[in-house]
């Protein structure tokens, strides 16, 4: 009997080596009891409790969790499970048969009773298989085939004589852009120590359409990239002699070469038992685990097991690939930390968790980020297997580093982190616009300028998917007040006042006009000229139930990213209290949050959502967040394979679960947490870096009051709240620097009285708007940094920040607290006085007191008072310092002619300060000083200033010492004398590698960064290349050079007429463009060069009503001269008379001559102008344009009354008679709009109607099941579902008659039945293909499989819906771009037989 076994490399979001076991599995019953029998044992245990056992990992491994389950070390760069087909993103899915896993081992028997079992190291692994007796066991090696069907080429090499097999090549990306490919290799160790050895081999190459050819005896495989896209699986046959029953197998993967892949396998392996392996890895994760310990014997069963399930998915990624860079990474001396994926994922629970416990590790994967900024210019957003992701809300990666800063800036130098690096890092996502910000960085040109990212706006600059304006403002906005908490570190007064200010940006797209379910104000994307874009708030909600685009794609006009408005409007957590009142108050916003969860508009399983649940701390509630949390964690997790609400996301869903059963919630780069009600009684959390320990004791905790609803009589409200006994200031939430930093007791009282802890008894947690988040310039801007925020003085300050003296209450309850703003002026006032009145004795002490001496103290008080009134416009304290200064000239001054000398020269003082500081901001004067600082011997004795450019700077540490730091010595001890600057080759590498990608095409040993043999002299004469948007990235391929050939001298030509055509540009097929965000791959396709025609489905973005109508396609045409200006003309082609002094946005109209038709109406042009939020109040109407998009809350604004032909034209098209418009080229005149949107609107006002009968249904239906009256409830599901099926379709009709009237495409349908059985699946492609008829889509989409792997892999499913289809002389066809889908193509006039 012949036993095969398929062994497959496996390079997935996360670098794995798998051997394939070509079966569907889940986790044996017997996990679980293991599980519980080990909790229950270490609940009695004095010492040595092994963590280990209390983790599920197959928990997130179903429901589209995508959970890896494999063998792994903390932060490893290898996880080995098995590979599965189908819908596997991490490789393995749950199903039918069993298997058996913990961390550091992984364990499958396939139904022929062949066992595998898997242990590893950081870079390599160690497997070993079991056979039944008297078998021979046979392997096949695949070499080609990883989950997206990626390969780009690469070679095999069988030694039967050594008993290893190499191999390596090139894969593309799975969450970004095809092009980019990254190189793998892999060795494998058959011989085992010579204990087995290799009988017979070869070679083999096949794939599913019948090509099945193998060459015994032959050892080499070599393949280039297959350009036609075929997907061919290659690799290697080999059996083993003797029939062994065990076969050891051991594999060693690199990024670098198949030498160091070898090299990893015998340095971390060598000949080491597998036994011994797993125990160091188990090792490894249980000195992890222990950092968090739980009170075993008193918290329930299922929390410890979700909770250290959760907390051990918060060590398997980023993956730790230092010493494995490629690229511009290649021997950099900085760590190197791969699937940073996604950062947008990862900044708002995962490290701030890692923050309590493990400032190692965050500190060496915060140097990984800011060495990307060294070699690219702009930190990761996303990055996996060395290549860059999609972009999802921002540089969401400003957080994270804002997160270390905060929580570490006294320990950052000795962590190996330069804050003034951090800063100039995330200060480059803040300023610098990257050639294409899909991949890195923001659109900060327009952001910058308008004070959000406009919905249409005109980029002229750069590249990037233009969706999301909604979202991506409310992210930006928050990664600004990331950026203004670093500066307020770092004592930066300008830049503080600069990002406080962007970090408002959230307000200027909110829309108070917009109302829905009866709440009024939501965010909304916005156009150029202020006026906004309505979306519908539950657009893209869970209870939205339409084929509509909500991620990624290009057709995604919603606004927002994977979420709704109604989920995105709460996103502002550092200033919600701000956000309180734009929502109405107190009352209403936690009756809108009441709503939001009771409405369905809350999904768990995405992270916009994970700071919803205690939103009702801001409005002090404190009790109701305990409610809802309970709610929502009982309703959400669980300890099965399907216990994940959605992706976990690099455990971002594990975080925010551990974060809730701890009790507390961080706000992202702060250092305040929000308090709750913990899942057990007692808890210690350990800091080994700090050498402290945190205990957190749950008094009067009831384990009854851990479910879904809290019982009457239960204590688990929060009553009190101490730390090492004294309480609180606000019970609703406390600093990291209270007690995680120090080490300490914290003391959660709980009651069953929620009335009465329904109340924080202090301050609410921070925001912007009332004068908080000034903690830290207390300690950071004047206490020098050995002793930081843990000085005597300064802890005591901080500990009384919050007191009576200085809190009062407003309308309300929001509490306004200054004392920390007090403390920091105060900070400054007295060293302004020390510093003054001792420069004032230097200066009588040389000159004596004469007149001159006075008018030299009274210039230098001119500059110290201007400097502070700058950075205290509002205060009066500078001025008091000032005249306290003058108090002491006065005391000890023989005439009063010198004090009267010192104020006369105090206000030139301040004159000569506002003078320079303006000529050092004017790029003349800088020019001049850069040119008089060249003259010698001015050259040789000026020293270049530490630049805060954005810009790649010079490496602030250098090669030995970032080593050092690496090999864990103190960097202290490291020689620093040698300062090397980052340096970008000129040379471009070789097509087709993933150097092409890079910033820095390093060869070899370089590392992108000179030598520390280069001299200073070699440096200056070979400086590195600035950054220009020329240059760009390397990645980005040469444009040509258009030239200007406009002659300026002629006259302005901005006042002409737009040509045709002139205001929309096609695009070519989007050949990298990723599907809705899931954690897949993307299909991988080439490159389509601009000048390939577009095909059917290439259609452009929904028509704004600004431009040229969308299904008017126009050509691609060369500007050779100045574009004509963007007037703004009424509906008679007259300047509106009516134009507001100011706008919202600091944007200017032109208004130009009346005499071009009224028809001409575009936008107003752009002009940058100083960022800046504006305030609710001072946002004046807009005029609305004719053709204007509609910013109502429910349809487009009111349009005049039709007259004549127009009227009656505009009645028939909205009753689809006769007059119907088929051709979607013809344009709804002014005179059809009102017609057709007042159709809409009793159209929406039938919906409503019906929404409550279907709420009345429901209610009773919910009656029927408690009461147990069956048959009712029976009747009463079939009426629930028919009144759902008509509001749909009355939504359906309305929405068809909106786009009608704005001239926008149809919109396709699509339903996804891979995941159904056949007959399911059927009865769902008819259900969807009658409502896809009903609301008039241009075609129906059949979900078949997933991603390029789905192809050939379906042979029933297609073909049964294709068979069924043609009963119905109905023909769907396939794909071309996805073999898993299936297309019908739908007649745009059948939508005029249905039109009530």
């Amino acid at each position: 009997m012949a036993s095969i076994v398929m062994l497959r490399l496996c390079l997935l979001a996360v670098l794995a080596s798998s051997w394939l076991a070509l079966v569907r599995a889940q986790p044996s019953p017997q996990v679980q009891k293991r599980i519980t029998q080990a909790i229950k044992a270490a609940a009695n245990a004095t010492s040595n409790v092994d963590y280990t056992q209390f983790v599920n990992v197959f928990i997130g491994t179903d429901n589209f969790g995508d959970v890896c389950p494999g063998a792994s070390i903390p932060f490893g760069m290898v996880k080995v499970t098995t590979d599965f087909t189908g819908y596997a993103p991490a490789g393995y899915v749950t199903d039918n048969t069993q298997l058996d896993a913990s961390p550091g081992y992984f364990s499958l028997t396939l139904d022929n009773n062949i066992q595998m079992e898997a242990t590893s190291t950081r870079r390599a692994a160690l497997e070993r298989f079991t056979f039944p007796k008297k078998s021979k066991p046979y392997f096949a090696l695949d070499l080609s085939n990883d989950l997206p069907g990626s390969f780009a080429g690469g070679s095999m090499n069988i030694d039967p004589e050594q008993g290893r097999i190499t191999m390596g090549g090139l894969w593309g990306s799975s969450w970004g852009p095809g092009r980019f490919n990254y190189q793998a290799f892999a060795c494998y160790d058959l011989n085992n120590g010579g204990n087995q050895s290799i009988d017979e081999f070869g070679i083999w190459t096949a794939n599913e359409y019948g090509l099945d050819a193998k060459g015994p005896g032959q050892t080499t495989l070599n393949f280039t990239r297959d350009l036609i896209g075929d997907d061919y699986e290659s690799g290697a046959l080999f059996s083993f002699k003797n029939d062994p029953e065990t076969v050891i197998a051991r594999v060693g993967i690199s990024f670098v070469s198949v030498e160091q892949a070898c090299a990893n396998a015998e340095n971390e392996i060598g000949d080491t038992p597998f036994e011994d392996i797993v125990a160091q890895s188990k090792a490894l994760w249980n000195e992890k685990l222990s950092r968090i310990e739980l009170d075993l014997a008193n918290t329930p069963l299922n929390v410890t097991e979700m909770f250290y399930s959760s907390f051990y998915r918060s060590f398997l990624t980023p993956n730790n690939a230092t010493d494995e860079t490629q690229g511009p990474f290649v021997n950099t001396t900085s760590f190197y930390f791969d699937s940073l994926y996604c950062s947008w994922d990862t900044f708002r629970t995962f490290y701030p968790l890692m923050s309590l416990h493990s400032p190692v590790e965050f500190a060496q994967i915060v140097d990984s980020y800011i060495d990307a900024f060294r070699k690219n210019g702009w930190i990761p957003e996303c990055r996996a297997n060395h290549l860059p992701g999609w972009t999802q809300g921002g540089s969401s990666g400003d957080v994270i580093l804002g997160q270390f800063a905060m929580t570490y800036h006294d320990e950052a130098e000795a962590l190996g982190i330069d804050l003034e690096e951090l800063y100039s890092a995330i200060l480059a996502d803040a300023n610098d616009t990257p050639p294409t910000w899909d991949i890195q960085g923001r659109q900060a040109a327009l952001y910058n300028d308008y004070g959000y990212v406009p919905f249409a706006g005109l980029d002229a600059s750069s590249v990037g998917r233009m969706t999301r304006e909604g979202s991506r403002t409310l992210e930006y906005a928050f990664e600004d007040f990331a950026i203004r908490q670093v500066a307020l570190l770092l004592n930066k007064s300008e830049d503080v006042n600069t990002f406080t200010q962007r970090a408002l940006s959230y307000r200027n797209v909110w829309d108070p006009s917009v109302t829905s379910d009866g709440f009024q104000g939501f965010a909304q994307k916005r156009f150029m000229n202020g006026s906004f874009a309505f979306t519908d708030p539950t657009w893209c909600s869970p209870v939205d139930n339409s084929s509509r685009s909500c991620s990624l794609q290009p057709d995604n006009t919603v606004g927002f990213y994977e979420s709704s408005s109604w989920e995105y409007s709460w996103f502002v957590p550092h200033d919600t209290a701000h956000l309180i009142e734009l929502m109405g108050g107190n009352d209403s916003f936690v009756n809108r949050l009441n709503h939001f969860f009771s409405a369905g508009y809350y999904y768990a399983g995405n992270e916009p959502s994970f700071q919803t649940p205690i939103g009702y701390h801001y409005a002090n509630h404190p009790a109701m967040s305990v409610d809802r949390v309970r709610d929502v964690v009982f309703t959400n997790f669980d300890i099965t394979p399907a216990g994940l609400p959605g992706n976990d996301d690099q455990g971002a869903m594990a975080t925010v679960l551990a974060f809730h059963l701890l009790g507390f919630y961080p706000v992202p780069s702060s250092s305040e947490l929000l308090v709750m009600s913990p899942f057990t009684p007692k808890y210690t959390i350990h800091n080994t870096y700090l050498n402290v320990s945190t205990t957190v004791t749950v008094n009067g905790f009831d384990k009854r009051s851990v479910q879904q609803t809290i019982p009457k009589k239960v204590a688990a409200y929060v009553s009190n709240v101490t730390i090492n006994g004294v309480p609180t200031a606000s019970r609703c939430h406390i600093d990291f620097y209270d007690v995680f930093k120090t080490g300490g007791d914290v003391v959660i009282t709980v009651t069953a009285d929620q009335d009465s802890a329904d109340d924080c008894e202090g301050a609410l947690p921070q925001s912007l708007s009332t004068v908080q988040f000034y903690t830290f310039c207390l300690f950071v801007n004047h206490v020098p940094p050995s002793t930081g925020a843990t000085s005597a003085g300064a802890r005591q300050r901080y500990d009384r920040r919050i007191t009576d003296d200085f809190t009062r209450a407003a309308p309300d309850h929001h509490y306004y607290h200054l004392s920390d703003y007090f403390a920091c002026t105060t900070m400054d006032n007295l060293v302004a006085v020390g510093i003054g009145l001792g420069m004032r004795a230097l200066i009588d002490s040389l000159a004596g007191e004469s007149y001159s001496t006075s008018a030299i103290v009274g210039i230098w008080e001119g500059v110290v008072l201007n400097h502070f009134l700058a950075k205290y416009p509002t205060s009066i304290d500078p001025y008091l310092a000032y005249a306290f200064r003058l108090f002491i000239d006065f005391l000890f001054a023989k005439s009063m002619t010198r004090i009267v000398i010192i104020l006369l020269w105090t206000f030139l003082g301040m004159l000569l300060a506002d003078v320079a500081i303006q000529m050092s901001e004017d790029r003349r004067f800088r020019r001049l000083g850069r040119h008089v600082t060249r003259i010698p011997p001015l050259s040789w004795f000026i020293i270049p200033s530490r630049s805060r450019s954005s810009r790649v700077r010079f490496n602030p540490s250098s090669t030995t010492v970032r080593a050092a730091r690496r090999a864990g010595l103190s960097s202290a001890a490291s020689d620093t004398s040698t300062q090397t600057p980052a340096v970008r080759p000129t040379t471009h590498p070789l097509p087709g590698r993933y150097d092409q990608y890079s910033e820095v095409s390093a060869p070899t040993g370089t590392g992108g960064s000179v030598t520390p043999s280069q001299s200073t002299a070699e440096l200056r004469s070979n400086p590195p290349r600035p950054r220009t948007p020329s240059d760009e990235l390397d990645y980005i391929e040469p444009l040509p050079v258009i030239p200007d050939t406009h002659d300026h001298t002629e006259p302005d030509p901005r006042r002409q007429t737009l040509p045709p055509g002139a205001g929309k540009i096609d695009r070519a097929n989007d050949t990298d463009a990723p599907s809705i965000h899931s954690g897949l791959t993307t299909p991988v396709n080439e490159p389509v060069s601009l000048g390939q025609p577009l095909d059917d489905e290439d259609k452009p973005a929904p028509h704004s009503g600004l431009t040229t109508p969308e299904n008017k396609r126009a050509a691609i045409q060369p500007h050779t001269e100045g574009l004509p200006a963007v007037v703004v003309y009424d509906t008679e082609g007259k300047p509106p008379a009516n134009l507001p002094d100011q706008l919202p946005v600091p944007i200017r109209l032109t208004l130009a001559d009346p005499s071009p038709p009224a028809a001409s109406v575009s936008m107003p042009e752009p002009q940058p102008a100083t960022v800046g939020a504006v305030p609710l109040a001072e946002i004046p109407s807009i005029p609305t344009l004719e053709d204007a998009p509609h910013q109502g809350d429910e349809h487009p604004p009111s349009y005049p009354e039709a007259t004549g032909g127009d009227a009656a034209r505009g009645d028939a098209l909205a009753a689809d008679t006769e007059s119907h418009i088929d051709d979607e080229s013809v344009i709804t005149t002014t005179g059809e709009k009102p017609a057709i949107i007042q159709k809409a609107d009793e159209l929406r006002k039938q919906a409503k109607e019906k929404e409550k009968e279907r709420d009345r249904i429901r209610a009773e239906l919910h009656e029927a099941r408690r009461e147990k009256r069956h048959f009712d409830a029976f009747r009463l599901e079939i009426d629930y579902e028919e009144a759902q099926h008509s509001v749909e379709q009355l939504h359906a009709k309305a929405a068809r008659r909106f786009y009608r009237a704005h001239n926008l495409n149809r919109q396709p349908h699509e339903v996804d039945v891979h995941r159904l059985q056949v007959t399911e699946a059927m009865s769902e492609v008819k259900r969807a293909l009658k409502e896809a008829l009903e609301s008039d889509a241009p075609e129906l989409r059949i979900i078949t499989g997933r991603g390029n792997h789905s192809k050939g892999k379906l042979p029933i499913l297609k073909p049964t819906i294709k068979r069924e289809m043609e009963k119905h002389h109905i023909n769907p066809e396939d794909d071309p771009k996805n073999p898993g889908v299936l297309v019908i193509k739908l007649p745009a006039s059948w939508a005029k037989k249905d039109t009530k």
